[in-house]
């Protein structure tokens, strides 16, 4: 997922310069970009939580009671408990299925939004490539009958293909907010059910997730007094 978010990053900072002069776009790629920085966060922070406060910590863990080992039944108790603690940590056990799955279903959007940017960049592309032909085409030297004659070929060109490239960014517009409701609706339930965990680590990601609160000011489920009430 983080490939994705960073390919799409990186596509919006490139395209971005090209793409000054067409300012009916602008409200799309700021749109696609606050996604983006959202979707990155979550990415980044389960990312080091599983590295480093799962795996990482159960690791030292594990260094430790091999250090104390006086068996082999005590090294093999230690790695027993070391793979439970990072399967439980990571989502992958049984009791956490529901996690896993609601997790699966936040990193969606995901997808989704990496085919909408990638359609939306290819025809942005063509518009402005068009766009630069028919500029270049009367920037050339011709008699100014011929060149009025041009013009108007031109922008008749340009009154047919340009209504169909405005009603594509409305619809675009449209499918980017229900995308964004979806994936906003997924997290929130996501963070809700951490919450409402007995594990407090699980607590605390809730919390990191939602650095900024505002999924807690949308859902009063998060506020740690309600939370505790809510999971009894």
């Amino acid at each position: 997922m983080e490939s994705i978010l960073s390919a799409i990053w990186k596509r919006q900072i490139t395209s971005a310069k090209m793409f000054r002069k067409m300012p009916e776009v602008l409200p799309i790629q700021t749109h696609i970009h606050l996604i983006t920085s959202s979707m990155v966060h979550l990415v980044h922070q389960m990312q080091y939580f599983f590295l480093f406060e799962v795996i990482e910590c159960s690791w030292d863990a594990f260094a430790k009671q091999l250090g104390q080992a006086l068996s082999l039944d005590d090294i093999i108790t230690a790695h027993s408990y070391f793979i439970d603690t990072i399967r439980r940590g990571t989502f992958l056990d049984e009791k956490s299925q529901e996690l896993m799955d609601h997790l699966r279903s936040v990193y969606g959007p995901i997808l989704d939004l990496q085919n909408l940017e990638e359609t939306f960049l290819q025809i942005a592309t063509q518009e402005y490539e068009m766009r630069l032909k028919e500029n270049s085409s009367l920037d050339t030297t011709f008699p100014a009958s011929t060149r009025l004659d041009l013009a108007d070929i031109i922008d008749a060109k340009a009154n047919k293909r340009q209504p169909a490239f405005l009603k594509y960014l409305n619809t675009l517009s449209i499918q980017l907010r229900l995308l964004s409701r979806t994936y906003q609706d997924r997290v929130k339930k996501f963070l809700i059910m951490l919450a409402s965990a007995e594990d407090v680590s699980l607590q605390l990601l809730s919390v990191r997730l939602d650095f900024n609160e505002y999924y807690k000011s949308k859902d009063n489920r998060l506020v740690a007094p309600l939370t505790y009430l809510h999971r009894r």
